[in-house]
């Protein structure tokens, strides 16, 4: 994967034009949990609340004082599937290369000062010119309702961008 790091595209896109149509339960959800305040805290939001074919595409990170170094809180089985290994416990930073970091970091940035949740479309080159597409939900949670201090990310991915085909 370093080798086509590079490569990766990634950009905002309104939640309504993503294929990934479980997002908007997630939104919903959200939304549900935050109840007066700008945003949910970890313990308001119950993961197992979601749709349960989410749960293995979700990811949840703590976001620690070094502001460039996140923790997996909870790592699923279908990111572990696909990154080879369980990153539960682990850093970010630690895992993958400085550009791929900074690739994440960015899109970490910009949830924590929009302090909504953000959907992302990424785009990566894989062999004989398929793209593989991610729409990913990325949603703050914070404790104190002023402070980001963790981020929830739900992944749907597609292979074929003309049939919005989710995997």
């Amino acid at each position: 994967m370093d080798d086509i790091v590079g490569q990766i595209k990634g950009e905002i896109i309104p939640l309504n034009e993503s294929y990934f149509d479980s997002a908007r339960q997630v939104v919903t959800y959200w939304h549900k949990c935050r109840q007066h305040r700008s945003m949910p805290s970890w313990p308001d939001f119950e993961l197992m609340k979601l749709p349960l074919e989410l749960v293995p595409r979700t990811l949840v990170v703590d976001r620690m004082d070094d502001p460039r170094n996140f923790i997996y809180r909870f790592f699923g089985t279908a990111q572990v599937t696909a990154h080879g290994r369980d990153l539960t416990g682990q850093s970010l930073r630690g895992n993958y290369t400085t550009e791929l970091v900074d690739f994440i970091f960015d899109q970490y940035q910009t949830v924590i000062g929009q302090m909504v949740p953000v959907m992302f479309r990424i785009q990566v080159p894989l062999e004989n010119n398929v793209t593989r597409c991610s729409d990913i939900l990325r949603c703050p949670l914070s404790d104190d309702d002023q402070y980001v201090n963790v981020i929830l990310s739900v992944e749907g991915t597609f292979i074929d961008r003309s049939t919005g085909q989710v995997d």
